[in-house]
């Protein structure tokens, strides 16, 4: 899970996107794969030079994922790439 959020941030930076947001269900010690996404999306960026976004990083109940994705793209400037932890999130 590390791997693949790494690499996809990564692919955003290669094509010019450094504004990158990724949404999880809330983060849980007894979640693995949750927290090795997160730590994907950061290391990315930490192997870039670049800064994150603390702002960009959603980790909320799976109920109110859409209104904390709505949120997050009513910013002034909101993220141009997304990352979802799988596309249940989304839906």
């Amino acid at each position: 899970m590390k791997k693949a959020s790494k690499i996809a941030v990564q692919h955003f930076i290669e094509e010019g996107i450094h504004d990158i947001g990724i949404v999880t269900t809330t983060l849980n010690q007894h979640l693995i794969p949750r927290l090795e996404r997160v730590n994907g999306y950061r290391k990315a960026f930490k192997s870039y030079g670049l800064p994150e976004s603390e702002e960009f990083i959603i980790k909320t109940d799976l109920k109110q994922i859409k209104k904390s994705v709505k949120h997050l793209l009513s910013f002034p400037h909101p993220p141009r790439g997304l990352i979802a932890g799988n596309d249940y999130n989304l839906n």
